[in-house]
């Protein structure tokens, strides 16, 4: 979806670390590289899905996993809670991800997607970032954001039910 990529060369950010990713075999829930070695996510952890079974399929795969690679310009690797706010704000910038068209099922606020990660790096400096799966977010996404900036905007499940229960007191007024 985002066709731009840019290198971060900042001082204080981590530069971009390359693996080979060709040789990928899918089990069950989880991708491993070629050997067994799990791929990590931004806590140094195991990869684990964005969307599970039922939800709208995201990954640049359409695995439900925030896998990269070399044929992924867009480096969708930032498993993220969608709100509103974003998806005016990425709307805006000319990624309409709110309309359903054929292969691509549109998204509301609550949905989990895989967003780029430049897009949301955006997003975050204009105030409009939405919330992290710190799990689920590929450690690629570090080459881009700093590790400090994803943790501080870690999803926060009981924040994310009270949102869901407002939201749908205010629609029944």
């Amino acid at each position: 979806m985002c066709a731009f990529r840019k290198k971060v060369t900042d001082v204080g950010m981590r530069t971009r670390k390359v693996k080979k990713i060709r040789k990928v075999k899918k089990t069950k829930t989880r991708r491993t590289l070629r050997g067994g070695e799990y791929t990590k996510n931004v806590l140094g952890g195991r990869l684990q899905p964005c969307s599970s079974a039922g939800d709208k399929t995201t990954g640049f795969f359409r695995d439900g996993s925030c896998m990269t690679g070399p044929t992924d310009s867009g480096t969708h690797v930032v498993c993220a809670v969608m709100t509103d706010q974003f998806l005016q704000f990425t709307k805006s910038k000319g990624n309409d991800l709110i309309t359903a068209m054929p292969g691509f099922p549109g998204l509301k606020a609550g949905d989990k997607w895989c967003l780029c990660a430049l897009r949301w790096r955006e997003a975050f400096d204009a105030g409009k970032a939405p919330p992290v799966i710190l799990e689920s977010t590929h450690e690629s996404a570090l080459s881009y954001i700093s590790k400090k900036t994803l943790m501080a905007h870690e999803f926060n499940k009981c924040e994310f039910f009270l949102y869901i229960i407002i939201k749908s007191i205010v629609s029944l007024i």
